[in-house]
């Protein structure tokens, strides 16, 4: 008996061994190779085109000799950037970052380090990607998938990195082997294999014999087994198959979509894994469609955009996944765009910023949720852009939004960008440059960059000279450098914007006695013959900024036309009329001769010109002071013009907030440019 023991026990082992293998096929190891400083492990050029279907673990051991918090490095699927997903270490937030590739890219998942990670083990099962940083492991899903270039996909694993590794190893193990992670390993962008996938049907293969016809219960009109539950792949490429008629779809396949979408996944009921985190992919769905939708009715209705955002951060707070910031984070640019975009068609200026406005607040909702749905807090960076675009929302009018100090440890490229935006001065000569490279904030800049585009804050010497003037604590010779350096155009027309606000100031009694009027009425005919003159007894030479430039012609209209009211009557005065723009010495102002004519309708044209010639702030100036001048003229004296419309639409290098007869604080101009 002892001497069969043995032979009994190896047996025994052999078939467990034996068995075991057959319950958990093994990976085969695709290459393992050092990673001194990068690496790239192409595709084995044997392997089939069905083999390593996206289905991989990517293990990266770095060295222990490495000082933390150690350089930043990227793990890629695939041998060029932006092909597959991306996992980067960012050293100065301590933050892995996972990422989908593909233009613009979409961040999956977070995950905060206390230490630098020494070993990572990185795996992908079709649309399943899980993340183990030493032991501790997160998943995340992504239906949708990155768009993938033509042949057997991935065509290799690539490691860089911004410094030496040292001792760092990369494996790579094949997975396709495994059972199928729910059919999610098809290819993205597949149509004729996503449909034959869908034609299976909501149910496994024999459920409906199993469960057979309705069985007849006593007493009971009829009984029917619970249906079975929904299959998991399923639900995956019914989503799948939404995103593709997102963006550019017909709106009829978008909803039939949504529909079969939709009860897919509420098939797998509550407690599956993936109800909770499909759901929110088909509120982010309904989201991106609200965006671009092709119905031009739908694409411009704020309210359909701003009921999308509200589910998805409602969303985002009940469900907590790793996604939840990313989709919030990737509508910025979008809705940024659509908030700031100028109208093609005549449209009432009323009308377009009232819009403006409520797309401001939209996206202002959207930085608070992005910040809401972070799991614990965000890096820095991010907490700083998100204020950053916050405060741009307030300062451009956005809807219920508030103007917030600035923090303390800002980086200088928000500083700067927060302190001009609150109207203060710009330090340098240039704003700093925005952060690029880090994958937490890629969907931040570009909305930051819509904003500040929006605001116009070139150029900077302009936006300097306005903020000395509206500070009234500001050093006369500081001042008069600002207005040395402003350049002609907008020292002159801040001289003449100051001295109008000064003569209204003295007309409403709140400047000292009358004996202040004379001198308020000199600094007005200063700064307007600066500009050139526009009555019938001069004529203006061509280079004087009335013959050319729509608001300095503006401007020095009102300036005459408020000028005439303090001018003595005589039987030999005739009354000032302003001229006929497009006629005479202005004729170059013809393309502005509807926006300059005084009427209400003009309004409709201030965004169709130029913006390098005449920003829409500007035109909406010139269109109000023109109407002003128009009133004063027929009706003999000032009348009732709103020019509360230029508090909601800022100009950043013009103090055009004083032409309103409303007093506050403002510095006289010192010089005569």
């Amino acid at each position: 008996m002892r001497r069969l023991l043995l032979p009994l026990v190896a047996l025994a082992i052999a078939l467990l061994a034996m068995h075991g293998a057959r319950r958990l096929p093994a990976s085969r190891t695709v290459g393992i190779v050092p990673v001194p400083a990068g690496t790239a492990l192409p595709r084995p050029p044997q392997a089939a085109a069905s083999a390593i279907a996206r289905a991989w673990r990517m293990h990266l051991r770095l060295d222990d000799a490495l000082l933390p918090p150690g350089p930043a490095w990227t793990m890629r699927e695939g041998l060029s950037e932006g092909s597959g997903y991306e996992l980067s270490w960012q050293p100065s937030s301590q933050h892995l970052a996972l990422t989908r590739g593909g233009a613009p890219g979409l961040l999956l998942l977070a995950m905060p380090c206390a230490r630098m990670p020494r070993e990572v083990l990185w795996q992908r099962q079709g649309a399943r990607l899980s993340l183990a940083v030493d032991g501790v492991a997160v998943q995340c899903l992504d239906p949708e998938g990155p768009p993938e270039p033509s042949g057997p996909w991935p065509d290799g694993w690539t490691v860089i990195s911004s410094g030496p590794l040292g001792d760092t190893v990369l494996a790579v193990h094949d997975l396709s082997a495994e059972p199928a992670s729910d059919g999610s390993d098809l290819p993205q962008g597949d149509a004729a294999l996503l449909a034959a996938a869908l034609a299976r049907g909501p149910a496994e293969r024999g459920e409906r014999e199993r469960i057979g016809w309705p069985t007849l219960v006593p007493g009971r009109p009829g009984w029917r087994p619970d249906p079975p539950p929904g299959r998991p792949d399923y639900a995956l490429l019914a989503v799948r198959q939404l995103f593709a008629t997102v963006d550019g779809g017909e709106p009829l396949a978008f909803l039939e979509a949504c529909g079969l979408a939709g009860r897919a996944v509420a098939a797998l009921g509550s407690g599956h894994r993936d109800h909770r985190r499909l759901v929110l992919w088909l509120a982010w769905a309904e989201a991106r469609h609200a965006l671009s939708a092709r119905s031009p009715a739908a694409a411009s209705s704020v309210d359909a955009v701003r009921a999308a955002v509200d589910q998805l951060a409602l969303l985002t707070r009940e469900q907590a996944t790793p996604e939840a910031p990313g989709l919030l984070l990737a509508l910025l640019p979008a809705v940024a765009e659509r908030a700031l975009r100028r109208p093609e068609s005549p449209r009432p200026a009323s009308e377009v910023l009232a819009e403006r406005r409520a797309w401001l607040g939209v996206l202002a909702r959207l930085a608070e949720a992005a910040r809401a749905a972070w799991p614990g807090d965000p890096p820095s960076s991010v907490q700083h852009a998100l204020g950053l675009l916050r405060q741009a929302c307030a300062a451009l009018g956005g809807e219920g939004t508030r103007a917030m100090p600035l923090p303390a440890a800002a980086p200088p490229w928000v500083a700067a960008r927060w302190r001009v935006l609150a109207g203060g001065k710009p330090s340098g000569a240039a704003l700093p440059p925005l952060p690029g490279g880090d994958p937490l904030l890629a969907s931040l800049v570009p909305a930051i960059a819509a904003v500040q585009r929006a605001a116009g804050l070139e150029p900077l010497a302009a936006v300097r000279l306005r903020a000395a003037v509206l500070d009234p604590a500001t050093d006369p010779e500081e001042l008069r450098r600002a207005y040395e350096a402003a350049g002609r155009r907008e020292a002159r027309l801040t001289a003449l914007i100051v001295a109008l606000h000064r003569l209204s100031q003295v007309e409403a009694g709140e400047s000292g006695p009358s004996a202040a009027l004379a001198g308020a009425l000199r600094e007005v005919e200063r700064a307007a013959e600066a500009l050139g003159p526009v009555d019938e007894r001069r004529v203006p030479g061509p280079e004087a900024l009335v013959v050319h430039d729509p608001l300095a012609f503006a401007l020095a209209c009102l300036a005459e036309a408020r000028l005439t009211k303090h001018r003595p009557a005589g039987l030999q005065r005739e009354a000032w009329r302003p001229p006929q723009p497009g006629s005479g010495a202005f004729v170059r102002l013809a393309p502005f001769a509807r926006l300059l004519s005084g009427d209400p309708a003009a309004s409709e044209l201030i965004w169709l010109h130029d913006e390098q010639i005449l920003p829409p702030a500007w035109a909406l100036a010139a269109h109000i002071a023109m109407r002003e001048v128009l009133a004063t003229t027929r009706e003999g004296a000032a009348p009732a013009v709103d020019w509360s419309p230029l508090t909601l639409l800022p100009s950043y290098t013009l103090p055009l907030e004083l032409l309103a007869a409303v007093p506050r604080p403002a510095r006289r101009s010192g010089i005569a440019p």
